[in-house]
């Protein structure tokens, strides 16, 4: 399967080997995510074929198994930026902390939203596991509200969820072109 080709283990290969390898991964990355979007895509053409992907669940319960402690990691999310999966019964709440997206209409409504979110009584339910060697790029966050402020509530409520699990280098790449988002990267990596 050709996902597994988007993985590269510098700690398996030896130090003449990398660079050659860091340059074909940069040379086929393009390639390889046109073609995990169209996979992704292939005969789709409801809303109920894109029901996302629980990605507070994968921080929580996953994440710690792909991170590799004897080195920094890098971790690319390709998503629309909210957290709404397929079925809101998994959803966890404490107080007005969830591990959905739900607050956002709360918060949308409200001119001082910003000072609402930084209280430690709001935004996603914290994941108390720390990544302080891993950075985060956020790709093709796409408010689905015609709010102007939309996007800027995604992108606060992300970084203060990052935030608190240690994740200080994080980037947010606004819906356009994937492919050259994924040329940008390919270069600042």
């Amino acid at each position: 399967v050709f996902t597994q080709d988007l993985y590269l283990d510098l700690g398996k290969l030896k130090l003449s080997e990398k660079r050659k390898a860091i340059e074909q991964l940069k040379s086929r990355l393009p390639s390889l995510v046109h073609q995990l979007y169209q996979q992704a895509t292939a005969h789709k053409t409801q809303e109920k074929h894109f029901q996302g992907a629980d990605l507070w669940r994968y921080f929580n319960d996953y994440l710690s198994n792909d991170v590799r402690t004897e080195t920094f990691n890098h971790l690319f999310i390709l998503t629309d930026g909210y957290f709404d999966f397929e079925s809101n019964r998994y959803v966890g709440q404490q107080g007005n902390r969830t591990t959905d997206s739900r607050m956002i209409a709360r918060l949308r409504k409200l001119p001082n939203w910003e000072s609402i979110l930084a209280s430690p009584k709001e935004g996603l339910i914290a994941i108390h596991k720390k990544f302080p060697a891993l950075s985060v790029s956020i790709i093709e966050v796409s408010p689905k509200s015609k709010i102007l402020r939309e996007q800027d509530i995604l992108l606060a409520l992300w970084r203060k969820w990052l935030n608190e699990m240690g994740i200080e280098q994080v980037q947010f790449f606004i819906r356009g072109n994937l492919t050259q988002t994924t040329q940008r990267l390919i270069e600042q990596h």
